[in-house]
């Protein structure tokens, strides 16, 4: 039996200083197709242990949302090149709101990183994770730097995921298409992140998860 305890983990819709950046996105979208650039895609196959953590960043000026995903086994084909196979990988999404400079800021990132879980053997939902690593932004133009130690909490449960979302931020837009077959349960844990561009961001109101993937296929298209 398939159970969903939460909605979909990315939040499709967020509305920033009266922004709402869903509106964003699809205009965005449809600029994508009007001036015919060309898509980039990049696929991620993987297997085993994983966590996600995701929440909102609120400060004096600051205000948004994150998302960071950590997977084990990870093969990454990048525009029809060849595969690479990584240890660890994580893909991030961060977009928000300054009030203070009147701007938005955002970006995606992704690459190998830093992953320890315990989840005797691999073949079961981790109890403990702790990721952390420092990734470029996928348009080369930022860096990120994260940590997160996490606890699974509860029981854990089978579960299947099929989410297509759209991501905006800036000038860019990210197609993002996330299909798998796992076993999951909800955590609790500490987690830090910054940007080169935005400095530490505060971070709460988070969503843990960890998971024992059967498989999983993560598509962005750029």
């Amino acid at each position: 039996m398939t159970k969903n305890p939460l909605p979909s983990r990315r939040s499709p819709m967020l509305n920033i200083a009266g922004r709402t950046l869903t509106a964003v996105a699809a205009f965005a979208a449809s600029c994508l197709l009007a001036y015919g650039q060309p898509p980039v895609v990049t696929n991620t196959s993987t297997y085993g242990d994983a966590a996600e953590a995701s929440g909102t960043i609120v400060d004096n000026c600051k205000s948004g949302f994150f998302d960071i995903h950590v997977y084990a086994n990870a093969g990454v084909t990048h525009g029809g090149g060849a595969t690479t196979q990584l240890a660890a990988y994580s893909f991030v999404e961060v977009a928000g709101y300054d009030t203070c400079t009147q701007t938005t800021f955002g970006n995606s990132y992704s690459g190998p990183v830093q992953f320890s879980a315990d989840d005797s053997k691999g073949v079961q939902v981790p109890k403990t994770v702790t990721a952390s690593g420092q990734l470029p932004s996928d348009d080369g133009t930022d860096t990120v730097t994260f940590n997160m130690a996490l606890n699974g909490v509860g029981v854990a449960y089978q579960d299947k995921r099929d989410d297509h979302e759209i991501f905006s931020f800036g000038n860019s837009v990210l197609k993002i298409d996330d299909k798998a077959d796992m076993n999951a349960t909800l955590g609790t844990g500490a987690v830090t992140i910054s940007s080169q561009s935005v400095g530490n961001l505060s971070v709460s109101n988070f969503v843990v998860y960890l998971y024992n993937y059967k498989t999983h296929v993560l598509t962005v298209t750029r």
